[in-house]
């Protein structure tokens, strides 16, 4: 059978973790392995159906936004590959291997990686909608601006401070999960975690 490639969008939010592990674990099962991640997107190629397990280590990467040779040697050593990065906090690897290792071998270690991309979500989000609103508020003082034109502004703001809050409740979910060591447990990768 000829390899294909396909495309997906993913359907969770990139902030939880579980949720997309296990999505990217029941699509392995189904023949379709992650190769890379682009602009949201992500990239799988048909193969033969695996039981892959797939974690996402949330930290920072460098300028490349990739995962640092250093953070792919450690999850080596664990016997855990490197995919590709998405969202440039978030490393994909992958393990086929059934006995290997969790990555993150202590509630704490996992907690403060978590808590570092929180913090940097968080004031990523707090700049720019203060950016924004500061925009909004210098185009009302110096043009006439309709009631109509105020009220959508204003909408649009809720939205975007919206949008904000979708992005980063996963994590604060996902902490408190990492804290208390129930991302630790050891999954089968033919269960997924929605």
């Amino acid at each position: 059978r000829m390899a294909y490639r396909k495309t997906l969008m993913l359907p969770v939010s990139p902030n939880d973790l579980p949720a997309v592990q296990g999505w990217l674990q029941g699509l392995a099962v189904q023949g379709l392995h992650l190769e890379a991640c682009d602009n949201g997107t992500f990239i799988f190629l048909k193969k033969e159906p695996v039981h892959r397990r797939y974690r996402i280590d949330p930290s920072k990467g460098n300028t490349m936004r990739i995962a640092t040779p250093k953070l792919q040697d450690m999850y080596r050593e664990f016997g855990w590959y490197y995919v590709d990065s998405y969202d440039k906090y978030h490393h994909v690897f992958y393990t086929d291997d059934p006995d290997a290792v969790e990555p993150f071998v202590s509630p704490e270690a996992l907690t403060e990686s978590l808590e570092q991309l929180k913090r940097k979500k968080l004031v990523f989000s707090i700049l720019g909608l203060a950016l924004w609103l500061l925009v909004t508020l210098a185009l009302w003082m110096t043009s006439e601006r309709t009631l109509f034109r105020k009220v959508l502004d204003i909408l649009f703001f809720l939205s975007f401070a919206y949008a904000a809050y979708l992005d980063i409740k996963p994590l604060f979910k996902v902490k408190e999960q990492a804290s208390d060591g129930s991302l630790l447990k050891n999954r089968y990768p033919h269960q997924t975690d929605r």
